[in-house]
């Protein structure tokens, strides 16, 4: 059985082993990482010895005619593929999706230096760092500096002895690909939701399409347009060799075929051909040391892969993500897609994704990089055998059937994409649905309205009054997700609620919630309504004045919540300076209104007695809601058609604290020791992960599997 049969069926094998054990195969990510390590540990040394190897290799003429002649027309082959890459998010569905706050969002973005990139001073460090474009510069550089120089004979035998033996290398760890693809395919199977197998369709068939496009119209058309052959031809001369690549998945076995179908070709051109033939011995070989097409077209996973975790790649992003594709690509396309992974700032375990769904994508780009192959020789070819001229009837034809045939298959797979992941979809509001992480206290009374209480001696202690009371009054803000709100169950819970239970629990002392709002608060701190007010209070100047704050227990982020289509424009503090009748929506807090209007003071600030009101608008009453990135997170899971906008550059943190009565220093003293205290426990760590950043295991719901669900083996 050959190695491409192997492969395959480790793939089923994988397959079948995740949707049989389910999560149980999660360990096997580790057989995958480190098969994936093997895997690279060749790719960089070789990308530079075969690069210097083959360059320097040619001679300063033969260097030339490819350079002008072959090297314009191969510009013109990536170019038409990167836009497609370009376009090819057009079919993808318009998804509600939402999800937890993340750090990344806030992170200080990193200035693109297209410099450093692409230019080392120390060749060294790009190796050890694997900084792709910067190493194929130089190994390009290196290899035109070796052409004319006497004498490099030995020292080009010596690269291509090291050449082999990484070739070599790198075939046997390739021999342990069933093993390695198995446990990647296991554990992605494994572990994948049921809503993320239908989005990976969505990848899948868009580059199956737009290599059949590519391949089997684009490239051949463009043939008919520029020599004298014609598409039928084309395509039925090197039919053969397309399928064998498609089947095997491997372009080198292909490129002899490729040039004696090409020949064949040429030689139909009778006496124009003669110069052109030997041309293609030439080109063929030489090419595959350059990005062929089908390797180009994974470029798409980048763009898939943001608008699989909600995110996107804007249109200013686009000149420089394709430049440095382009350029990683000369390497191994496993790195490059590693590289432009973590330059869009995209998780790096969507690469495990990539790895799993690359085994079918890949048969479709290996097609297209025979057809690029082909059609760059006998372009090549005839260039330099001077039988290539633009013949301007067909081009008109083909450009208008061309435009008219993607714009029809883009529609059509954005549709059929949209009612297929649609019965994917789950509609349950996972903030809504959420539950006290720890247990609650036995003795606790939540109060919906502000009780009255007995009359209490203010000039005792607070500890004092908890302890006599035997329960703790707390103050809440309705519907300050997440950190204290009404769940779908009408129990209060929430980052705060949490914590104030463990207060209680560790006072030995009862709860007491009393709802409070803007206008009220600091009254019932000083009536004694209240000991403390817990609801991610922002601290701000005015209220200082006349309340005393604890230490900070968290630091968050002020940010815009933003109807989706808008995300991008409320993501740069210029864009949105330059917008006029702007009408902005913002929580009850005054201190937040000054700052806002410093910042922007052509907009219009509205303060709203509850975040709802910006969420339920009907039309465009207000552009945005000025908030916290952690609280709009939460609220953006709640409505998804919203997201969560952080202006660049700079960003504006804001403490947030408990409030207590200014008379009892002592009170303030105990809480600010039990804050340190909760931080240093873990216990702030926790119930962050678990509300407002969503890592708790108590949040996912064990994934479908035979062994549990059908057979009931496994709990």
């Amino acid at each position: 059985m050959g190695l491409s049969a192997r492969v395959f069926l480790a793939l089923g094998l994988g397959v079948a082993a995740g949707i049989f054990f389910g999560e149980l195969m999660a360990s096997l990510e580790v057989v995958g990482n480190i098969f994936i390590r093997l895997f690279q540990m060749t790719v960089i040394p070789y990308v530079a010895v075969s690069l210097i190897t083959a360059v320097g290799s040619l001679n300063l003429r033969a260097a030339r005619e490819l350079a002008i002649r072959a090297g314009s027309i191969l510009l013109l082959l990536w170019v038409i593929c990167l836009i497609a890459i370009a376009v090819m998010p057009l079919a993808y569905p318009q998804l509600d999706s939402a999800s937890f706050f993340s750090t990344s969002l806030v992170e200080p973005r990193k200035s693109f230096d297209f410099v450093r990139l692409f230019v080392t001073d120390n060749p060294f460090n790009a190796l050890a760092n694997g900084i792709v474009p910067a190493i194929v510069l130089f190994s390009i550089l290196l290899g035109l500096t070796l052409m004319g120089i006497e004498g490099k004979d030995k020292f080009l035998d010596i690269l291509n002895v090291l050449k082999e033996a990484l070739t070599l290398l790198n075939q046997k760890i390739v021999s342990f690909s069933p093993i390695g693809i198995f446990a990647i395919a296991a554990a992605a199977a494994g572990t994948l939701e049921v809503e993320q197998f239908g989005q990976l369709q969505v990848y899948l068939a868009v580059q199956a399409v737009f290599a059949l496009l590519l391949g089997l119209w684009v490239l051949p058309g463009l043939i008919s347009c520029l020599t004298p052959l014609r598409i039928k031809q084309v395509i039925n001369a090197v039919k053969d060799p397309l399928l064998l690549a498609f089947a095997t998945g491997n372009l080198l076995i292909v490129l002899p075929t490729i040039a004696e179908r090409g020949k064949g070709l040429l030689r139909e051109l009778a006496e124009d051909s003669k110069e052109a033939e030997p041309m293609l011995d030439v080109i063929v070989p030489t090419s595959f040391n350059f990005p062929d097409l089908g390797k180009l077209l994974s470029l798409g996973f980048v763009p898939f892969a943001a608008w699989f975790v909600g995110s996107s790649i804007s249109a200013g992003q686009y000149p420089g993500f394709l430049a440095a594709g382009l350029a990683s690509f000369f390497g191994d396309v496993s790195m490059a897609i590693l590289f432009l992974l973590d330059m869009m700032r995209l998780p790096a375990d969507l690469f495990q994704i990539y790895l799993a769904v690359d085994v079918l994508a890949s048969r479709f780009g290996t097609l297209l990089a025979a057809m690029h192959t082909a059609s760059l020789a006998l372009m090549g070819a005839c260039a330099m055998g001077g039988i290539i001229s633009i013949r301007w009837k067909r081009l008109q034809v083909f450009l208008v059937i061309t435009v008219i045939v993607t714009a029809t298959l883009l529609g059509g797979m954005r549709l059929a994409f949209t009612k297929v992941l649609s019965n994917f979809q789950t509609k349950e509001n996972v903030i809504a649905s959420m539950q006290l992480l720890r247990n609650p206290i036995d003795d606790i009374k939540v109060h919906l309205t502000p009780p009255g209480f007995p009359d209490e001696d203010l000039e005792t202690g607070v500890l004092q009054r908890i302890k006599a009371r035997g329960a703790i009054r707390v103050g809440y803000f309705f519907d300050n997700i997440p950190s204290t709100y009404f769940n779908q169950q009408d129990e209060l819970v929430g980052m705060d609620v949490e914590m104030a239970h463990q207060l209680a629990r560790d006072l030995d002392v009862g709860l007491i919630f009393i709802p409070v709002h803007e206008k009220s608060f600091i009254k019932m701190l000083k009536n004694g309504t209240c000991e403390i007010i817990m609801s991610s209070l922002p601290v701000t100047e005015d209220r200082a004045q006349e309340i005393k704050f604890t230490n900070p227990y968290l630091i968050e982020t002020l940010a815009f919540v933003v109807r989706d289509a808008d995300r991008t424009l409320f993501g740069s503090r210029k864009a949105i300076q330059k917008l006029e009748s702007l009408r902005i929506a913002i929580p009850n807090v005054p201190t937040l209104a000054e700052k806002l209007k410093k910042a922007l003071p052509q907009a219009e600030v509205v303060i709203l007695e509850t975040l709802e009101e910006f969420f339920n608008q009907k039309g465009r009453e207000y552009d945005a809601l000025f908030l916290t990135a952690e609280a709009g997170s939460a609220w953006s899971i709640l409505f998804p058609d919203y997201s969560v906008a952080l202006p660049q550059p700079g960003i504006t943190k804001m403490p947030v604290s408990y409030a207590v009565n200014d008379r009892d220093q002592e009170w303030l003293q105990f809480m600010n020791t039990w804050l340190e205290l909760k931080k240093h426990d873990g216990t702030v760590n926790e119930l962050y992960d678990y509300w407002v950043l969503g890592k708790s295991e108590k949040l996912k719901k064990p994934r479908w599997s035979v062994i549990r669900d059908v057979l009931g083996w496994v709990e």
